[in-house]
């Protein structure tokens, strides 16, 4: 009965936000154009909650902690924000002057490169004008593109946030949310969207176009990256019964696939929501305007944004029947949660070549990537045996790397000619040509491997610094972290904690109570096991008959007998 009151609460409070929507919208006489500025940076925003949602909903805890972890999103990212309105924000676009004609972007004239002059032009790697939007930066072209970039600097942090929920203490989300706003994401947008060295690459060293991405799929999966790295720092999930048998059969694999249980029925309908979200963002996403350089785009073949909002929903969509399909041929059940994250897998493969492919390629994108994403969560989960709660690893980061690589499979040609500067009149000898990779429409030239080589480089790239940047600090705040406890509490009691919070399963919640003593409660790991229970097995499995007796303090047993007594 309070699940039924629960489901029905989430059904009216959806509905209610909907029609408050519209009905703002509509009676506002709101023209909603794709290039409006407050319209479709706003409408962005729809984007990070939608995500917030989709992944909180399928926590596999209880709602109280599912509800603390999106706390921890939502802080991390305000924190990230303001960074990024201090130095990202100039980190990221402080050279875009340089290859847009807009003048609002007048005043961001500085793209610095470690190379010299005589390598070429291309090669920059950070901006250096636009601190705080301060100054003649301060246009309405600037706050527009900032608003756009908060939103996806949002989905680059409140997707780990649920898997760094509990191992990471308030300094250690500061840091993040620092990190996050001023090295991980502006210096990757830098490179690939404001006149950096990845999008040159096709000027530079003649590959392509250049590192191409004509969506979202680069913030996504640099979300996915960050949970991989805090999944490898954090430690591995404790073995559970079914994963390796004794027998090693397939019914005990089977047993611990299915180990998490399924959400209730209301935290399902917010998740649909979420999706729901998720999807009315994309067609302001698929319009490329947080993609300053795309004015540049030569006028001859100007991006198709109806066709890239096509084929990001038919994606979706297909992706989420296949997984569906999949879950029920192997449980002879639909499994709904299954099913919403094959749509979002969907729509995060065909998000860097959506504009670039005719809408029956999107519909094979999409049933491939839905089958895949149930074995690639299996892959995580029970062959790399990585805590990934939230499923972010393959859906993000797995499917991620494949969307970088699309662009030089199946670009057709026939879309973003001129895109970096790359091919304003003719490309491959073929007037008009734009993007293309393996697969090309009649009357356009392959070009292989180039742009296949541009993306490949790009996404190592891209991998290479998010995960090393997060690699770092994550490693480093597991090591320090015990020490820094111990030094403020000047007690070992607070390091011993530490450590069980970092191990495999859920953290240790510790606080201090009144008289100045520790209290220590357990709480429930993702596959049914607690930290102290998890440190518990570990000492037994070493030898059988070495049991740690505790030490007692004299001082306090005898005031224990005496309170007997």
């Amino acid at each position: 009965m309070r699940d039924t009151n629960r489901t029905w609460l989430s059904i009216g409070l959806a509905s209610l936000l909907i029609g408050g929507v519209l009905f703002w919208l509509f009676q506002a006489d709101f023209q909603m154009t794709f290039s409006g500025l407050a319209g479709a940076a706003g409408l962005l925003m729809l984007l990070p909650v939608g995500l917030l949602l989709l992944t909180a909903s399928g926590f596999p805890t209880d709602e109280s902690e599912a509800a603390l972890a999106a706390t921890t999103g939502l802080v991390i990212w305000a924190i990230a924000v303001l960074a990024y309105f201090g130095a990202g924000f100039a980190f990221q676009f402080g050279g875009l002057a340089n290859i847009s004609r807009q003048a609002d972007f007048a005043d961001l004239y500085w793209n610095w490169s470690p190379l010299s002059a005589s390598y070429g032009l291309g090669w920059g790697v950070i901006g250096l004008r636009g601190w705080g939007l301060l100054g003649q930066a301060g246009t309405p072209g600037v706050y527009d593109l900032f608003l756009r970039h908060i939103a996806l600097l949002g989905v680059v942090v409140i997707i780990p946030a649920f898997n760094l929920y509990r191992r990471l203490n308030v300094a250690g989300m500061v840091l993040f949310g620092i990190l996050s706003g001023t090295l991980i994401y502006p210096l990757i947008g830098n490179w690939i969207w404001s006149g950096g060295w990845l999008m040159n690459l096709g000027l530079t060293l003649g590959l392509g176009h250049g590192f191409v991405d004509a969506g979202v799929a680069t913030p996504l999966a640099v979300a996915g990256i960050i949970s991989l790295a805090a999944a490898v720092v954090f430690g591995r999930r404790q073995p559970v019964a079914g994963d390796n048998g004794p027998a090693g059969g397939r019914a005990d694999e089977a047993a611990s696939f299915v180990e998490i249980p399924m959400p209730p029925a209301y935290r399902l309908l917010l998740a649909l929501f979420g999706l729901g979200l998720i999807l009315w963002s994309w067609p302001f996403i698929t319009t490329v305007a947080h993609i300053p350089a795309s004015a540049s785009i030569g006028a001859a073949a100007p991006i198709d944004a109806a066709r890239a909002a096509l084929n990001g929903v038919l994606s979706a969509l297909t992706a989420a029947l296949a997984a569906a399909l999949y879950s029920h041929f192997t449980t002879v059940a639909f499994n709904p949660l299954m099913a919403l994250r094959g749509a979002v897998a969907g729509l995060v493969a065909v998000s860097t070549v959506a504009p670039f492919i005719p809408p029956w390629q999107a519909v094979v994108v999409g049933a491939l990537v839905g089958l895949l994403t149930p074995l690639l969560i299996y892959l995580v989960d029970h062959i790399l045996k990585l805590q990934d709660a939230t499923a972010s690893i393959a859906i993000f980061a797995f499917t991620g790397f494949l969307a970088w690589l699309l662009p030089g499979l199946l670009a057709d040609g026939s879309g973003g000619a001129g895109w970096s500067n790359v091919g304003m009149e003719a490309y491959l000898n073929v007037e008009g040509q734009g993007i293309s990779g393996l697969l090309v429409a009649t009357g356009y030239a392959p070009d292989w491997p180039g742009q296949l080589q541009a993306q490949l480089l790009g996404a190592a790239a891209v991998f290479g610094w998010s995960f090393l940047i997060a690699f770092v600090y994550f490693e480093g705040y597991r090591r320090l972290a015990p020490w820094l406890a111990t030094r403020s509490s000047g007690s070992e009691v607070a390091a011993d904690d530490m450590q069980l919070a970092q191990m495999g399963g859920e953290a240790l919640v510790t606080a201090a109570s009144l008289d100045g003593h520790m209290i220590t409660a357990d709480l429930p790991s993702l596959h049914g096991q607690s930290a102290r229970d998890a440190v518990g097995d570990n000492n037994s499995a070493g030898s059988e008959g070495d049991v740690a007796e505790p030490e007692l303090d004299e001082g306090n047993l005898e005031e224990g007998n005496s309170q007997q007594d």
